[in-house]
């Protein structure tokens, strides 16, 4: 077993409404597709009469071209559409990504594993850009 954490996580110094957004245009602007975005803090609201801080996961698949591989693997249905957990931390949010290092690689064939290691990449990339682009917007916007 790793001493390595499971997930890659980025402390963003913004709200979290501002850095859902962020991510979600960083991410398209990278051609990756956010399939679906669950609310979990909404849904343990409804079901469990409990409230809890603002968190979302968002579904995180690549574009059609590209990433041709895993059409042809049997295993990347296992790991696709990537999660990513944003969730609220007050004056700041943290965004959670599964590390790749940390996935078993008996029975992904190494094409396979390529390609998710190159999606995991591209997540990370739209992550340190939304960053990049949230500060600079509040450092210009101070007087």
């Amino acid at each position: 077993m790793s001493a390595q954490p499971a997930t890659t996580t980025y402390t963003i110094p913004e709200s979290f409404e501002k850095t859902v957004i962020g991510l979600r245009n960083a991410l398209s602007r990278r051609n990756l597709r956010v399939m679906e975005m669950l609310n979990l803090s909404e849904h343990i609201q409804r079901r469990l009469s409990i409230r809890t801080p603002p968190c979302v996961v968002l579904l995180v698949a690549p574009a059609a071209s590209g990433f041709d591989a895993l059409r042809c693997s049997s295993v990347a249905y296992l790991f696709m559409p990537l999660h990513v957990v944003i969730s609220d931390c007050g004056p700041l949010s943290k965004v959670h990504v599964l590390r790749s290092s940390q996935l078993d690689r008996e029975g992904i064939d190494s094409a396979t594993f390529s390609v998710l290691d190159r999606l995991q990449s591209e997540v990370a990339d739209a992550i340190h850009s939304s960053i990049k682009l949230m500060v600079e917007a509040d450092n210009g916007a101070l007087p």
